[in-house]
């Protein structure tokens, strides 16, 4: 019995199968006519006015010195942490330089003030 229904199971699915052809359908692509346009007026207009980004951004360094590379482009969009600009380190350096012998010069004057005076410091001096 249960032989008897497989096969009428499969004799039905293979009937239905079999019916029906599906058209298929092709997409042929249709021509189409363009053409230029041209503007031959000669109006010409002119406005004057001042443009003013909406967003901008001020940049300050903490030291002064020229730009030796830009490597963003304006309108770039930028990560923290990333380079905008790189200053040229001599002068950096220069005031660095400047400062420290300033500042050791300043310390030689301070310890020579405050050391005890020394006997042979008065030995070839002579009164007026």
């Amino acid at each position: 019995m249960k032989k008897k229904y497989g096969f009428m199971l499969a004799v039905a699915v293979l009937l239905a199968g079999c019916g029906q052809k599906k058209e298929t359908s092709v997409i042929t692509a249709r021509p189409v006519k363009t053409t230029i346009v041209e503007s031959r007026s000669i109006i010409r207009k002119d406005f004057s006015g001042i443009v003013e980004a909406v967003e901008y951004v001020k940049l300050a360094f903490r030291v002064s010195g020229q730009i030796i590379n830009l490597p963003v482009i304006e309108g770039e969009k930028v990560k923290k942490g990333q380079l905008i600009a790189a200053i040229d380190p001599r002068d950096i350096a220069l005031q660095y330089a400047a400062t420290k012998s300033a500042y050791e010069t300043a310390a030689a004057q301070v310890e020579r003030n405050t050391s005890p005076a020394k006997p042979y410091r008065f030995r070839n001096m002579k009164s007026a």
